[in-house]
């Protein structure tokens, strides 16, 4: 099932965006129990006061998508964020939610939502579904996001980033070495980019601009932080500790398909 369903500030309030209030989160839980993989838009309010993601992409068993530019696939302000209100990870993927479309004057214009990106995601687990017809809709889920071109880094924007077919056609590229060196200073965290422009191997491409994805964990597997950095001439990043939140646990960096955990503790 693909859907672009959204209750939100009109009818709840955010700390009941737990997968469990809401009647339609309950509904969408209910098909996902039957073996109904179903794949809901995170939202359209990531720039508005309301902020997170509606139901029932707060249902556990829902496979959100968040909203990614496609000129640089990064999130776009508008798609709503999670977590959801118990801290689970929202949006689970994200996937273009920009596109041409027609008009009512005979013409055609730019329009943008999580609307868009949904379905893309709904046709592309169709397909992967067809190359193992007896897959179960929750395994599915999941193969889903560990085929996402971020995982298994993740934030609250993007989740675990754009799903990706190679993964399911056994041609994923995977990258050996690291294309930056972490530092651990007396101050917080560096991190040092390689110079050069490399491929991303996990959408066999080169990539005009380089982001760099950090988050921090903190002892309960919850995000205290996450930032997107936009890499140019090897440029290094740093951390500061007092920027890192309470009880940071572990820190990731995602560059260029590979993605590198450390212990803060």
């Amino acid at each position: 099932i693909n859907s672009s369903l959204g209750y939100g500030q009109h009818r709840y309030f955010q700390e009941q965006m737990d997968g469990k209030t809401a009647l339609v989160s309950r509904a969408a839980n209910m098909a996902a129990s039957k073996g109904i993989l179903v794949v809901n838009a995170a939202g359209n309010e990531g720039s508005g006061k309301w902020k997170t993601i509606g139901a029932p992409a707060d249902a556990d068993s829902v496979l959100a998508v968040g909203g990614i530019n496609p000129n640089n696939e990064i999130h776009m302000d508008f798609g709503s964020y999670g977590p959801t209100a118990d801290m689970r990870l929202k949006p689970n993927v994200s996937n273009y939610a920009k596109t041409v479309a027609a008009n009512r004057n005979n013409g055609y214009e730019l329009i943008y939502g999580t609307s868009f990106a949904s379905p893309l995601t709904a046709g592309f687990a169709a397909c992967a579904l067809s190359l193992n017809p007896s897959m179960p809709a929750m395994q599915l889920f999941k193969e889903i996001e560990k085929s996402a071109h971020l995982f298994p880094y993740f934030d609250y924007a993007h989740g675990y980033g754009i799903p990706q077919a190679a993964y399911f056609l056994g041609k994923y590229g995977k990258r050996e070495i690291p294309p930056f060196t972490i530092v651990n200073t007396s101050s917080g965290v560096e991190i040092r980019p390689e110079n050069e422009l490399p491929m991303n191997t996990r959408t066999n491409r080169y990539l005009g601009n380089r982001f760099m994805y950090v988050h921090i964990e903190n002892d309960k597997a919850y995000l205290n932080r996450y930032w997107v950095f936009e890499i140019r001439d090897g440029e290094t990043v740093s951390i500061p500790k007092n920027e890192m939140g309470a009880n940071a646990a572990k820190m990731r960096v995602h560059l260029n398909g590979f993605t590198q955990t450390i212990d803060l503790k």
